[in-house]
């Protein structure tokens, strides 16, 4: 039987006290004339968001903090919504290994749930000696109880209505080399205690490129209580088409909470995007919801433009903005995953 929970993960659009980022600097992933130009993408981030609410910038150094201060003053930052927090992180993907704030049932209270961080599988050992403490300094930082579930997931790896309902993939979650040894009801009991959903949907299917097993912030994200948008693949020869027809199909007759049907909207792939001869993860499903913006990964394609209306259809009250992610994805990711949203206490939000 499942420990009820007190707390819930909450849907990111509702109301939000800051956006977390790491600033790049692994030359590992990204080579020095590529990490110049990642920089830049995240001035751009960071312009847009401090124009209405603060980011929460995780630098190594205070020389670090110093020269990205420099940088800013030629853009368009607020700086009196620019956070800077001295943390020794080894690279950027604060998606999967930053925290996941819950709430209480009248939002007067945070905890972070905390999961471990093992590199997507190990793949990188080197990832989460540090990365993997970055919940535990914002938990001192906000003045939240950690609750720890002892069990392997990233942030990338699911997504809620927050309303009960959680999102995910068999691919990745159920994958041995997360350290499961659970079954598939026993995993969904650990998601229901803390992070308190009542239902989890299970997809399968990935892009691509995707070094992560499947997250589902590349392939399928809700954009209301009610509602989900899904990447869909018309190319037959393509070679993502059969692993987007297999998501799709398992999507099927989604159900939320309650029983009621689940609306599915498609937004089309980006033209395949390469580096190095090797087909990267690239996908419109990996934006950002903050307070007034939709933060839109683009690549410089024919399909930027649909993808941007399909997207700025479902939230009508935000602002949606296309940022050039086509050197950012070169390391495996795009916007979703270089981000966190913390959820503000005391304050409602709707999609």
């Amino acid at each position: 039987m499942t420990k009820e929970s007190k707390y819930r993960l909450p849907a990111e659009w509702e109301e939000q006290e800051a956006i977390i980022l790491s600033w790049p600097h692994n030359l590992g992933t990204w080579p020095q004339e590529q990490l110049a130009l990642v920089e830049q993408t995240y001035c751009a981030l960071i312009s847009e968001i401090t124009e209405y609410q603060q980011v929460w910038l995780n630098v190594r150094h205070e020389q670090e903090k110093q020269r990205i201060q420099e940088m800013l003053q030629f853009g368009a930052a607020d700086f009196s919504n620019l956070v800077f927090h001295i943390n020794p992180t080894h690279d950027v993907w604060v998606r999967d290994y930053g925290p996941l704030y819950v709430l209480n049932e009248n939002k007067s209270v945070r905890q972070i749930a905390k999961f471990k961080f093992n590199g997507w599988g190990n793949k990188y050992e080197e990832a989460f000696l540090n990365d993997n403490e970055i919940p535990y300094y914002y938990a001192k930082y906000t003045d939240a109880e950690i609750n720890d579930a002892g069990h392997v997931l990233e942030g990338g790896s699911i997504d809620v209505n927050g309303q009960g309902l959680l999102l995910t993939s068999t691919d990745c979650l159920l994958n041995e080399n997360r350290e499961h040894v659970l079954e598939q009801t026993s995993l969904e009991e650990i998601l229901k205690e803390h992070l308190g959903v009542q239902k989890v949907i299970w997809a399968s299917g990935q892009i691509k490129g995707d070094d992560t097993d499947g997250h589902i912030d590349d392939a399928a994200r809700f954009v209301a209580a009610n509602k989900v948008v899904c990447i869909s693949e018309d190319n037959k020869n393509d070679e993502n088409y059969d692993g987007i027809c297999q998501l799709k199909e398992s999507l099927k007759g989604m159900t939320d909470q309650n029983g009621d049907p689940i609306e599915v909207v498609y937004v089309p792939m980006p033209d395949p995007v390469y580096y190095n001869e090797e087909r990267l993860p690239a996908s419109y499903a990996n934006f950002l919801i903050t307070n007034k913006k939709v933060l839109v990964p683009i690549y410089n394609c024919d399909k930027d433009g649909q993808a941007l209306d399909v997207i700025s259809s479902c939230f009508p009250g935000r602002q949606t903005i296309g940022i050039d992610c086509t050197t950012l994805v070169q390391g495996f990711g795009s916007i979703h995953c270089v981000s966190m949203q913390v959820p503000a206490l005391g304050v409602g939000g709707k999609a």
